[in-house]
């Protein structure tokens, strides 16, 4: 499964015109980086799985809804949704150290 596209973020977000278009790469960069820290893989936009690219648009939309959240977030691991996380339990590398 490819990484979230902008028409897939936009979609989820429900977005319509085109004023996120110049942040929203940086948005799923930042939300694709996160996924791969939270679960210890590294999603490249052919390996990410429907339910990681589920988080990331969520990630995103939290991020559009609430733009202090990402100050507030900042140097902190603090989540959107505890909820939402469980859609990454499946792709956690438990118990292994990452190099």
């Amino acid at each position: 499964m490819p990484a979230p596209t902008i028409d897939f973020i936009k979609a989820w977000c429900r977005v319509d015109g085109d004023e996120f278009d110049a942040i929203l790469p940086a948005m799923i960069a930042s939300a694709t980086a996160g996924a791969s820290s939270e679960t210890g893989h590294d999603y490249s936009v052919e390996t990410m799985p429907e339910s990681v690219q589920i988080w990331c648009a969520a990630q995103v939309s939290h991020w559009i809804a609430t733009p202090e959240a990402a100050v507030l977030a900042s140097g902190s691991n603090q989540q959107t949704n505890l909820l939402l996380d469980g859609l990454l339990d499946p792709h956690r590398l438990y118990g292994m150290e990452i190099v």
